[in-house]
């Protein structure tokens, strides 16, 4: 057959199909049923053998009838265009019957009512009345709302693959509004776009059909559940628009949510663990009661807030690329690991966070951790490329590592519980100002230790600084209870003080020290000769033991003993300061005592005892203060200046005297010993 033949056979059926075209008009005149002829008027004049709507060229009309209004009594009904005009009234009832429309044409005032059976279409406008209580309505084009329609849908199913646009402003509210308090609307089609009013609302809602987007061009109302079972729900790049969700969200495993930038709620269970949820932008806030948090090992949120009346667990490790923001209610995290981008912000509720497992990283850079009073993390992991500012106290019952970056404390307090690590690796710092951070467990110090200001770190155990660095920026504190391994490749004192205060023993660290507390009940061993900047205090019944060694102490600030013992052995104790310093002794006595560089000054705050010798250096003092009383073992060596005020040297061993025209107010000797005068003595 040639194309021309073709072209006029087209032709011919077209003309046949356009002549056999009828509209139908429902009259009721004899029953409901649908396919009962005498129910119809066709136009023709005649009210016999008028036929029944039957195809899909044959419109048809339900109009507002006295008699019985249609009912879709049986399968595979077929019709062309059917409107339903006002007051005019289709039903569905029955499970196995169905029609099928081209279009349908729902008008003000009309009612459509869906119990059971399918009613299918083509494009769907809706000005009247629909009700679907079961059963389905298949839109297999578009859905277009007017301001007039009314919706009274508590179960059923709308099944669209067109697109959806109820942003006609409702006439009146709640009245005209689209607002189900059950069912489920079904985008099943390929690329789709879901548009609604403001006043309106979905209540359950499922994305499926093919792989291709459903974009959301406005806000989404969802009363119910939303299931993306394929394809993907887009809240729309260029408008952000956003999802408020009274029920559980869901992703199958062909399923996305991209969320943009919009502000999203959700109330019920959150679970994307077989879909694609990857958000770069927006916010997620749990609402509503108590329900998991699922997700999928490849997902993550942005901004995650959690703002709950109930309990929010996590069921799968957590991905969050912004901010988390614990609002109110509570999170449980179980054992789950959590890594977090931006600000973590749990202050929201007191006691809203309180993991005894898992781990929270945080990973990224230049942002803020801030917690409320009663909260605590587990393990937390400081793993960022700059440093994350405490806001407020932390209370850590796990482990504390820094493996990136810096973690700093500012003047916030914290603390480690006993029995775990602080780890701060290589290159990394830990800094504190004037807060007090305790580590009751072990600190493993590779990186930076930073205590500026007033700050003070509190080792209760073992610490260990090998190949680290201590920085000290202000006059700081560093306590260790513990055995001290290193204090740091690099150790910089500045004003700061660092205290040896275990109850069992200790061993001093080779290092210049400015100030140096040997406190508590117990004994500090020296490990070689010890240099102190600073002031050094002996207290809380303490022993500073010199070591059978016999090292040298040399200090440029005070000495003051209040309550505790100094072993001086064989070794010198050198007063270093160029500068006024006062020495306290306490009951303790000390071998050999010097003074050295010029202007230094040293103060008697009581009586002293040197078993050995006694040097006063070239332009330096000893001043006895207020008559205090000096007994010297060995030599007493003056190429200084001493004052004796009113005070007395007693010389109870063997020795020579060289006073350097110093005067002596009394001189005593004791004991079996000969004294040596070196110089003239004016007494």
């Amino acid at each position: 057959m040639n194309i021309r033949n073709i072209f006029f056979l087209a032709l011919f059926f077209a003309f046949v199909n356009l002549v056999n075209a009828q509209t139908f008009t429902w009259t009721g005149s004899s029953n409901s049923d649908w396919t009962d002829e005498s129910n119809w008027n066709d136009g023709d004049g005649f009210t016999v053998g008028d036929g029944y709507p039957d195809g899909s060229s044959d419109a048809a009309i339900i109009a507002n009838v006295a008699t019985s209004d249609p009912v879709i009594n049986s399968s595979g009904i077929i019709c062309g265009a059917l409107t339903i005009e006002s007051s005019g009234l289709l039903t569905s009832n029955i499970v196995s019957n169905s029609l099928t429309a081209t279009t349908i044409d729902l008008q003000s005032g009309g009612q459509l009512s869906i119990t059971n059976g399918l009613i299918t279409s083509g494009n769907f406008t809706h000005a009247g009345m629909l009700t679907l209580q079961g059963g389905t309505l298949d839109i297999n084009g578009d859905y277009t709302g007017a301001s007039s329609l009314r919706a009274n849908i508590s179960g059923g199913t709308i099944q669209i693959s067109g697109n959806w646009d109820g942003t006609a402003a409702p006439t009146s509210s709640p009245l005209n509004e689209f607002n189900p308090s059950g069912g489920t609307i079904f985008f099943n089609g390929g690329t789709q776009s879901i548009s609604t009013h403001a006043s309106n609302n979905f209540h359950d809602l499922t994305i499926g059909g093919t792989t291709s987007i459903k974009s959301a061009r406005s806000d989404l109302d969802i009363n119910g559940n939303l299931s993306i079972s394929s394809g993907s729900l887009d809240m729309y790049a260029s408008e952000d628009n956003t999802l408020d969700l009274e029920g559980d969200f869901t992703l199958a495993s062909s399923g996305t949510f991209t969320a943009q930038g919009g502000s999203h709620n959700v109330a019920g269970a959150w679970d994307d663990a077989n879909g694609i949820f990857q958000a770069t932008e927006g916010t997620v806030t749990l609402s509503g009661n108590s329900k998991d948090i699922t997700t999928g090992g490849s997902n993550y949120f942005f901004n995650l807030e959690i703002n709950s009346t109930g309990t929010k667990t996590a069921t799968s490790n957590l991905d969050i690329n912004g901010v988390f923001t614990l609002t109110a209610g509570i999170f449980d995290a179980g054992s789950t690991s959590i890594d977090i981008v931006g600000n973590w912000d749990d202050s929201g509720n007191n006691g809203g966070f309180t993991p005894s497992a898992g781990t929270v990283t945080l990973s990224g850079a230049g942002s803020n951790i801030t917690t409320g009073s009663d909260n605590n993390f587990f393990n937390l992991v400081i793993n960022s490329s700059g440093a994350k500012s405490a806001l407020s106290e932390l209370d850590i019952n796990g482990d504390l590592t820094v493996t990136d970056g810096e973690l700093a404390m500012g003047g916030n307090n914290a603390d480690v519980v006993s029995g775990k690590t602080v780890t701060i690796a290589s290159s990394k710092t830990l800094s504190m100002s004037s807060g007090l951070f305790t580590a009751n467990g072990t600190s493993d110090i590779n990186g930076t230790l930073s205590i500026t200001t007033t700050g003070k770190y509190d080792a209760n155990d073992d610490f260990d600084a090998t190949g680290g660095t201590i920085t000290f920026g202000g006059a700081g504190f560093l306590e260790m209870s513990g055995s001290t391994t290193n204090l740091g490749s690099s150790f910089t004192e500045g004003s700061g003080t660092v205290e040896y205060d275990g109850t069992s023993s200790q061993t001093i660290f080779n290092t210049t020290y400015n100030n140096l507390v040997i406190d508590q009940n117990s004994t500090k061993t020296a490990s070689a000769n010890l240099d102190v900047d600073g002031n050094l205090t002996i207290d809380n019944s303490a022993t500073l033991d010199m070591s059978a060694s016999n090292y040298n102490l040399t200090i440029d600030g005070n000495y003051t003993l209040t309550s505790g013992t100094f072993t001086s052995r064989t070794g010198t104790v050198t007063f270093n300061g160029a500068g006024a310093q006062s020495l306290t002794p306490g009951s303790s006595s000390f071998y050999n005592l010097t003074t050295a560089t010029n202007s230094t000054n040293v103060t008697l705050q009581a009586d002293i005892t040197v078993t050995n010798d006694l040097t006063i250096a070239v332009n330096t003092t000893l001043d006895v203060g207020s008559n205090r009383g000096i007994t010297v073992g060995g030599n007493f060596a003056n190429s200084g200046t001493f004052t004796d005020q009113q005070g007395t040297v007693t010389f109870n061993g063997t020795g020579t005297l060289t006073s350097n025209a110093s005067e002596l107010y009394n001189i005593t000797t004791s004991g079996t010993g000969t004294l040596t005068l070196g110089d003239a003595l004016t007494i």
